[in-house]
Order: C-alpha cells, then structure tokens, then sequence
C-alpha cells in the first residue's frame, strides 16, 4: 500500500488610577506643603525606526513555549553504520515531496523547473544540476530499543518515543510502501519499521519491516508529542532551502552567499 503525499508549496494592561497625594502642614501658618510632582514615567526602549521593542516572559510548557520549541526545528533521523533504528510514521501526516539539488557548502535547494520550462538550477552537466526526489515525513522514532538490533530489551513495559523527520529518495519512498502485509491494518502507517545503513553499497539505508506498530500503546502521550508539527510546516523546513530565480543563478555564479543547511553530501549520495 502506497502512502498518500503531496506536492510542497510552498494584551493590553488598563493603567491604575493614580493616587492623590496627601498635603502637609507648613510648620506654624499651616499652609500646605505643595505636593511633589511625580516623576515622569521612563520611556520605553525604541528601535531605530521608533517602534516599540519587544520583550515579555515565557514559561516551560506554556501555548508560547510550544511554538518557540516548534520554530527550533525538528530533528532528522540519523542512524550510524552498524546501528538499527526503529521508527513508525505519525498518522493522518501526508508527505512532503520536491525535487531538490545539492551543492557542497551551500546544501540542498529546491528546483524550480516545470515540465514546460528548465530554470537556471539544472543548467550544466555536473551533479548540481540534476534534481533528485526527496520526501520528508514525520515519524516516532523509539528510544527505548537495542541501538544494535532495533529490538525492544527483554522485560520492557512500554515503548518510549520522540518525534523526528526522516528524508527518503524515490527509492527509499518505494521500499518502505512495499513493506506492509495484507494483515498489517493501516498499511505503512501501522507498523515499525527497521533502518540500517544498506551494506551492499557506499550509501544508502535499508528499510525492513519490524512488527505492528508498538507506539499505539501510548497512543494518547505519543501524539501529545506529535501534536505542534501536525500541520506540516516544519516538514517544509525540511526539505531544502525555498530559493527564487536570482538567488540560484548568484549562487551558481559563486557570488551569492546562501548558509549552509544542515543536510551533507552523503545524505544526498544516500537518495
């Protein structure tokens, strides 16, 4: 069973009311003492265009916590040869999916050709100018489990997870969707699946199918965890940097500066 995917696009505080000061005798006439003149409130800090700053409190766990904790990115799983993860695919979360090329020092960006008409990014013969598939999907991936085997030790009570982003070639994107059993209720979204670096070649991972998915007996903490990433929109983040017509012929011509994206030339070599 093929899973589904789709194309990447892309209080205000009521001031108190002042207090009136209380007036003093002045000694043996009894004329009042004028009442001090308060200070003038301090201004508040301004930036060099005359707007107000910004500043306020945040506290661990609260609705603006969630959304700086979601604007930090979300982690990509990452598996050292040698080692198996063991990962399932968060449900009712579709697929990111874009063409994207890679350049040494710069990272992955996406292609902006259509079938119509080729852009400057797939000009030339070189490996920069051809445009792989990448999908990116959101994905628990289990903590509790042997990092050697995938499996879960002997005597464990309950899996444990963390949500994370895992990219996929075409190829890797077909041998996951052939991986579920007639049995397997959910298809690929109700099982776990193994990941091993591909020892048959340089690059590349493996994809097994593990068992039915474990997650489903935390179902209700799992997707707590899941919940900030649920729209998608830090799948998008994931998937190669979004640049227009001019910042790719610059970059291509070496006089453009783009930062570096966290992905490197073996996760590319790997699709």
């Amino acid at each position: 069973m093929v899973f589904k995917t789709f194309d990447d696009e892309t209080e205000q505080i009521e001031a108190a009311a002042p207090k009136l000061a209380k007036t003093k005798t002045n000694g043996a006439n009894g004329a009042p003492k004028p009442a001090a003149t308060p200070a003038a409130p301090a201004a508040k800090p301004t930036t060099a265009q005359g707007t107000t700053t910004s500043e306020g409190e945040v506290t661990f766990g609260s609705e603006e916590a969630e959304e700086f904790r979601k604007e930090t990115g979300l982690p990509a799983l990452k598996v050292e040869k040698g080692n198996v993860a063991r990962f399932a695919f968060v449900p009712g979360v579709a697929l990111k999916h874009a063409r994207i090329h890679y350049r040494e020092g710069v990272g992955e960006y996406r292609c902006l050709s259509t079938p119509e008409q080729k852009a400057a990014c797939c000009e030339g013969v070189d490996k920069t100018a051809y445009a792989k598939d990448r999908f990116v999907g959101l994905i628990f991936a289990y903590v509790n489990v042997d990092p050697k085997t995938g499996k879960f030790p002997q005597g464990t009570k309950a899996p444990e997870v963390t949500v994370k982003a895992i990219r996929l070639s075409r190829a890797n994107f077909k041998a996951i969707s052939d991986l579920p059993s007639e049995e397997d209720n959910g298809g690929v979204y109700g099982i776990d699946i193994f990941m091993r670096h591909d020892s048959s070649r340089a690059f590349g991972y493996a994809f097994t199918r593990a068992s039915a998915a474990k997650w489903t007996a935390i179902k209700d903490a799992a997707m707590k965890q899941a919940e900030p990433y649920l729209d998608g929109e830090a799948l998008k983040r994931k998937i190669g940097k979004d640049l227009n017509e001019v910042e790719i012929t610059l970059l291509l011509s070496g006089k453009g500066a783009v930062d570096a994206d966290e992905a490197t030339l073996e996760d590319v070599e790997q699709m």
